[in-house]
């Protein structure tokens, strides 16, 4: 990870805080959430997405799960980036904010 301690950003990554990175001249925005209160399920949420110079986006993986474990293992295990997974990759993120 380029910029930034890979065990603090895996850190971020599993409580659902919001990341900033860049792979490959490209800018993404991972962030998620969880849900609880009226639903009648409660669930977790996590989403990267492409962010462009123009302000448009573009989404790279979007998932809806059952913990903040098992959305943020699905998002490692993705083949997200250019083909490969996030541990196959991480060499080249750069960690933004």
């Amino acid at each position: 990870m380029i910029n930034g301690d890979l065990n603090a950003f895996l850190d971020k990554l599993f409580l659902l805080e919001e990341l900033e990175v860049e792979f490959r001249g490209r800018q993404y925005l991972i962030q998620g959430w969880s849900w609880r209160r009226e639903d009648p399920i409660d669930g977790t949420h996590i989403e990267m997405f492409r962010i462009d110079d123009d302000g448009s986006s573009d989404y790279a993986f979007k998932m809806d799960g059952k913990s903040n474990s098992e959305c943020a293992n699905a998002f490692l295990e993705a083949q997200i980036w250019d083909g490969m997974t996030f541990r196959e990759a991480e060499a080249e993120i750069e960690w933004l904010a």
